[in-house]
C-alpha cells in the first residue's frame, strides 16, 4: 500500500505541527517487498541499526511469520491478503510531547482509506486499533527513537485486514474490508 494519502493529512499552522515534507510519491520510492518474513517492523528497525534509509522508505510482505502488535502482541494475517508494511520518517520538528499525533495522524490515513472505499461506522480505539462498529480491521505499532526531545527516526507499522474471509478462533473480532462489503480488493493499490 503506496500510503500517499500521507500527504493529505499534512497540517502545517496547526495545533498539530506534522512537518514531515509529505507528498503525493514521496512514500514508496524507495521499497523492498518480501513473500515472506518474520515482521516488517523488525526488519526495519534492524535495518536501520546498520544503514540509513531514505525517509518514505517502506517495507512490504505477504506474509509474517512473527507479525507483532502493541505489548508484544501477535498480530494475525493470511498470506497474501492483507497489507502488512513498515514506514520509516525523520520526523522535522516533532517533540517528544508531541508523538500522539503520529497515532492520529495513522489512523486519520486508516479512516480515510476506508471512507474513500464507502465503509462506514468507523472508529479508532486510541491509540492503535481501527474498528468498524465493534469489529477490529487494523492495527498501527509506533517506534521512535528519540534525540533528546524530538524524534530521531519514526517506523510506522500497520497491519490493515483486507481480502481475508476467516481468522482463527481466539481473535477478538476481527473483520476485513472483503468482510465488510464482499467485495475483493487489490491490496496493492
Amino acid at each position: 500500500m503506496n500510503l500517499s494519502y500521507f500527504y493529505l493529512l499534512q497540517r502545517k499552522n496547526t495545533q498539530f505541527p506534522l512537518y514531515m515534507k509529505i507528498s503525493s510519491g514521496f512514500v514508496g520510492k524507495n521499497h523492498q517487498h518480501f513473500q515472506s518474513i518474520e515482521s516488517t517492523h523488525i526488519f526495519l528497525s534492524k535495518l536501520l541499526t546498520k544503514t540509513n534509509p531514505p525517509e518514505g522508505f517502506y517495507v512490504s510482505s505477504d506474509f509474517q511469520s512473527g507479525g507483532r502488535g502493541q505489548i508484544g502482541r501477535y498480530w494475525h494475517s493470511e498470506a497474501e491478503k492483507n497489507i502488512l508494511a513498515s514506514y520509516l520518517f525523520y520526523p522535522e520538528k516533532i517533540s517528544a510531547r508531541q508523538i500522539f499525533c503520529l497515532h492520529m495522524w495513522t489512523s486519520l490515513v486508516l479512516l480515510d482509506v476506508l471512507q474513500k472505499n464507502n465503509i462506514g461506522h468507523v472508529s479508532v480505539k486510541w491509540p492503535n486499533d481501527i474498528y468498524i462498529r465493534d469489529k477490529k480491521i487494523a492495527g498501527i505499532l509506533i517506534q521512535n527513537t528519540l534525540r533528546q526531545d524530538t524524534i530521531k527516526n519514526c517506523i510506522i507499522s500497520i497491519g490493515f485486514n483486507i481480502n481475508q474471509k476467516t481468522f482463527p478462533e481466539d481473535i477478538q473480532n476481527p473483520t476485513s474490508m472483503y468482510l465488510e462489503t464482499g467485495i475483493i480488493y487489490d491490496r496493492t493499490k
